[in-house]
């Protein structure tokens, strides 16, 4: 999808979509794979939960196209940073427990969520209303 195709209308959808994606996989396929991921279980749950209230609220927005849905995507954008931040420190933390799988699939959801903030940051600053 190239960034002229992400728009306002749109950019919620797509981060409720991923959000609810990242639920999934941690809240039920990293659990079940969790001996070849090496993060605890309690971790992928708290993850997972996170996750799911992200995604209601991008769904929410996404469906209720608020008038001032530039600082509600800032909000948004700003929590998946953090979000970023703390998985992060979470591989950090727990680098002798994960295996490589494990390393592979945080990196990539962090760097995937930091392309996502960026064509967020894009379409705020982009757009005139």
């Amino acid at each position: 999808m190239s960034s002229k195709s992400i728009t306002h209308r749109n950019i919620f959808l797509i981060d409720g979509i991923g959000a609810l994606t990242s639920a999934l996989l941690l809240g039920y396929v990293l659990i079940e794979l969790q001996q070849w991921i090496g993060m605890p279980t309690y971790i992928l749950r708290i993850l997972a939960l996170c996750a799911s209230v992200f995604a209601t609220y991008s769904i929410t927005m996404h469906l209720l196209r608020p008038k001032k849905w530039k600082s509600l995507l800032r909000i948004i954008a700003t929590i998946n940073l953090s979000y970023c931040v703390l998985t992060f420190s979470l591989v950090i933390l727990y680098v002798n427990d994960l295996t490589i799988l494990g390393i592979f699939y945080f990196l990539a959801e962090i760097f995937t969520i930091l392309f996502l903030v960026r064509a967020e940051f894009k379409v705020i600053y982009s757009t005139s209303k």
